[in-house]
């Protein structure tokens, strides 16, 4: 028994497993992305996954897709040209392609495709074409990070124009790519595998004086900055005081910092720029000083000291803390006695002892009239209430030692109500009752003295 094949059914169908056997190799090729297969004898595609089409906002299937009728979708014109092209090279048998295609989906969505397409040709002689895969890929979220990050490039490199120093640095690798300005030193230079953690050293170290060193150090320390990444800040903005010549010379610096997440490598990067504010700061401090301070003392105005001392008493201490409140006896006759220009002699005379006698860090206002808040924070009053007493006693005595007049016929005198405080559980009101409190009972004794709140105080 004989059984003959016909060859030519046989090569027939050994050319179909060839050419299916390309296409599910393409598609292999192009996996987690949706698939097509292009017919270039009809101009039509059809989905390899219909159910992944539909997910991603496209049709299973497209018709009459010439070069000049494209119609994937609702196409935009920053990309139409680019489509067309893309089409004509796959009817003009062109072994491959890609493109970024910009396109409203079925549901109206605007998306980024990333577009390939891979020719499939027959193994005759000829090679003719047997037919095209194409696929697309949603890179909507990679377009928008894309977009960002060019956006933060353009930024600071505008910003670079206005800056004395800047950097740009790769946080999550610990390098530093590209650094420069017009006040970075001429004999600083680094090692080109540098890490943004010792270029940062070298440059607090020569620039921040050392009091400082610590906070701008951790400020802007990789893992801060990493941090708050993660906490969602993506621009920070802070002004530092630094010498930045040979000389050093303190100037202020408005830092910009810009976080931004490599959309290729995933890395997160850091653009800062600094740029010289010293004249507009100056400025500032200046307005804020007018608006903190007593305009004919110096000393903070009441709603300031107020303020200070809330925050103040905020913060947990085991330490005590005085409360102080000090009112001048005499102000009264020397305004009706000698005109108030006098009077304002003896306020500001006042004011000019307290900031003698109290340590920098104690805060001194005025708050009205002849009346003076006196705050000591940090205070150990069980181990040093001989030397706090001595320390008012000594107070009274400077100013007595004031002398008013256009011919110093007349000395000044006041009177002084103390509290002690806790910090963490006293407030500002509770503190100022007592010393109001403690005020008026020395008044009551014959005034040009101090006196510490008694509970039996209050029942009189």
């Amino acid at each position: 028994m004989h059984i003959y094949l016909d060859s030519s059914e046989q090569h027939m169908l050994t050319e179909q497993l060839s050419r299916d056997r390309k296409v599910l190799n393409l598609a292999a090729s192009h996996s987690n992305r949706v698939i097509y297969f292009y017919d270039a004898s009809t101009h039509s595609a059809v989905s390899l996954d219909s159910e992944k089409s539909f997910q991603n906002g496209l049709s299973d299937s497209y018709t009459n897709l010439h070069a000049d009728n494209v119609a994937i979708g609702t196409v935009y014109d920053d990309c139409r040209e680019e489509l067309f092209n893309f089409f004509e090279q796959m009817d003009k048998n062109a072994p491959s392609g890609q493109m970024r295609l910009h396109i409203l989906d079925n549901e109206n969505k605007e998306k980024w495709f990333d577009m390939q397409f891979s020719s499939i040709l027959d193994n005759g002689e000829n090679h003719a074409l047997y037919g095209t895969v194409f696929s697309l890929l949603d890179i909507s979220s990679q377009h928008e990070r894309e977009v960002v990050y060019s956006r933060y490039q353009q930024s600071i490199n505008a910003s670079k124009l206005g800056s004395i120093l800047y950097f740009e640095s790769d946080l999550s690798a610990d390098s530093v790519e590209r650094y420069g300005g017009d006040m970075m030193p001429k004999r600083f230079s680094f090692a080109s595998d540098a890490t943004h953690t010792e270029i940062l050293n070298k440059m607090v170290n020569y620039s921040i004086r050392s009091p400082q060193r610590k906070m701008v150090r951790d400020f802007f320390s990789r893992e801060h900055l990493l941090t708050l990444y993660t906490d969602g800040r993506r621009e920070i903005e802070q002004d530092f005081p630094v010498a930045l010549t040979e000389h050093k010379e303190i100037r202020w610096v408005n830092t910009v910092i810009q976080l931004v997440e490599d959309p290729y490598s995933k890395h997160i990067k850091m653009f800062v720029t600094l740029s010289d504010c010293t004249q507009k700061k100056e400025a500032y401090m200046q307005v804020q000083k007018a608006a903190e301070n007593d305009g004919m003392t110096g000393l903070y105005n009441r709603s300031t000291i107020e303020h200070m001392i809330r925050a103040a008493l905020s913060e947990a201490s085991e330490k005590d803390c005085i409360f102080a409140l000090l009112d001048l006896d005499n102000l009264k006759r020397i305004n009706d006695t000698m005109g108030h220009a006098q009077g304002d002699r003896a306020i500001r005379s006042i004011a000019h002892v307290l900031k003698k006698h109290f340590r920098r860090s104690d805060l001194l206002g005025r708050a009205g009239g002849d009346e003076f808040i006196i705050f000591l924070p940090e205070i150990s009053y069980s181990e040093a209430s001989e030397a706090i007493h001595d320390s008012f006693a000594s107070l009274i005595q400077e100013v007595s030692s004031c002398p008013i007049g256009e011919h110093n016929e007349e000395m000044l005198h006041c009177s002084i109500g103390c509290t002690i405080g806790s910090d963490h559980k006293d407030s500002f009101a509770s503190l100022y009752k007592r010393a109001d409190i403690a005020l008026y009972s020395i008044k009551r004794q014959g005034k040009d003295n101090f006196a510490f709140y008694k509970d039996f105080m209050k029942k009189k």
